[in-house]
């Protein structure tokens, strides 16, 4: 393995490692773990099938002095991956998630196993974090992070992805488990599922990418970037989500041709100066400056909040129909969308904005809007009761001025149900309160 400096492009380390051809070598840059300064990593040396257990090494930076790898004593899983998962415990070195396979490679079910290790120079052992129900397990740990404390205990949890297949023929929707660092079990105490937002590309993978080491909005809470590689055809999106709210800000998806791709969500720290991490997204197939040439974005860390409220009554579906906001709080940003999921087949919907107001009956539903009252235009629900309004186009087309930085709006959706059980014809999603931001 060679270490090459980004300023000149010249190799300053080589790493000399003996893979087995047949299976290859995983690597993965842990960063300080000795606390000398220098970043280290991490090796797992992927031996034969036949080969129980994979080795795995540790190698300090700037020399590359290899010493014995971290270990669990369970000699009869196999190594598949490292996650460097930051310092969860809060003791200033980062921690790791080994991902390990719990039974023969060519017998199925195939379980994957995530065990926590502290960092040090040989590590700790704290437990193993396993799903014992379902399919597609040998997904479970495709990716891990940590994540905010959710739980109040003063240390950061862990996040990790179990995208699900991901194939021509079968697309399963994929989840984000959370789980404690401390005291882990094998029950994840939160579950995030992806966005369906009608399109079979919404169950291509969720989770197959995290990093939650980034603060999207500057208020000291890091948040979670999730990327979906999409099934064979569709090109996938990433998902930003501020945490512990799990309120989603940001879906990003491929604005090119059907062969572009959005890749392996990751925050870049703050570039601006702004206080808030800035995230990029490589797209490894756009044709920008030239075919399949490649590109990566990077955006910019938005503050400002949107949060649901103003819960939704059933409708003629035997379910409320919910509001989605999908995007930056940037006022008048391109990208600023809204969706309705589980409304009436084939309705007509058309969504107010203005002020808060108290809860009052309206129709079958509750709506909260008050005073201040204006209107997008009126838009189709789809054959599963799906629709999406982009914000700036729907002002554009009523002549109307682009939403104020500073200022909070609420908005809420109404929609049509002739098959409503109290016969009024019509009924609410539930509603969003935004705080917008320049």
């Amino acid at each position: 393995m060679q270490l090459f400096t980004a300023a000149t492009g010249a190799e300053f380390l080589r790493i000399p490692v003996t893979p087995d051809p047949s299976r290859g070598v995983s690597i993965d840059p842990l960063g300080d773990v000795d606390l000398d300064g220098y970043s280290d990593i991490h090796i797992i040396q992927r031996n034969t099938v036949n080969v129980a257990v994979h080795q795995s090494w540790l190698h300090y930076g700037p020399t590359g002095t290899r010493i014995t790898g971290f270990g669990v004593g369970l000699a009869s899983r196999r190594w598949i991956r490292l996650r460097g998962v930051g310092d969860v415990d809060g003791d200033g070195r980062p921690d790791a998630l080994y991902v390990h396979r719990g039974e023969a490679w060519n017998v199925e079910p195939a379980r994957n196993f995530a065990s926590l290790i502290r960092a040090g120079a040989s590590g700790t052992y704290v437990g193993t974090i396993a799903r014992g129900e379902g399919d597609h397990l040998r997904d479970f740990a495709h990716a891990a992070t940590a994540v905010s404390d959710f739980d109040g205990d003063g240390q950061r949890d862990l996040a990790v992805g179990m995208p699900g297949a991901i194939d021509v023929t079968c697309c399963e929707p994929g989840v984000v488990e959370f789980f404690r660092s401390v005291n882990t079990t094998s029950a994840p105490f939160l579950r995030l599922h992806g966005v369906d937002d009608g399109t079979p590309a919404s169950h291509g993978g969720f989770g197959a990418w995290l990093d939650g080491n980034g603060d999207l909005d500057g208020d000291g809470v890091t948040d979670l970037l999730v990327g979906a590689p999409g099934s064979y055809a569709q090109r996938g999106y990433v998902d930003a989500y501020k945490l512990p709210e799990l309120t989603l800000l940001w879906r990003v998806r491929p604005i090119g041709a059907l062969d572009d791709r959005v890749r392996r969500p990751t925050f870049v720290g703050d570039l601006d100066g702004d206080g808030r991490d800035e995230w990029a997204v490589v797209d490894p197939w756009a044709s920008y400056g030239g075919p399949l040439a490649g590109r990566v974005w990077i955006f910019e860390g938005a503050q400002g909040s949107a949060e649901p409220f103003c819960l939704a009554q059933p409708n003629s579906t035997g379910a409320p129909a919910e509001l989605r906001w999908i995007g930056p709080l940037s006022a008048g940003h391109a990208e600023a969308t809204f969706e309705v999921h589980g409304g009436p087949p084939h309705s007509l919907a058309l969504t107010f904005y203005g002020n808060e107001g108290p809860p009052l009956p309206a129709g079958d539903g509750v709506v909260c809007l008050g005073g201040g009252l204006a209107r997008l235009p009126a838009f189709a629900l789809d054959g599963t009761g799906f629709g999406r309004q982009n914000v700036a186009a729907a002002l554009a087309a009523t002549g109307q001025s682009a939403w104020a930085a500073g200022t909070t709006l609420v908005l809420q959706t109404l929609y049509r149900d002739a098959a409503l059980p109290g016969g009024s014809g019509f009924n609410a999603t539930n509603a969003w309160r935004l705080e917008l931001v320049p």
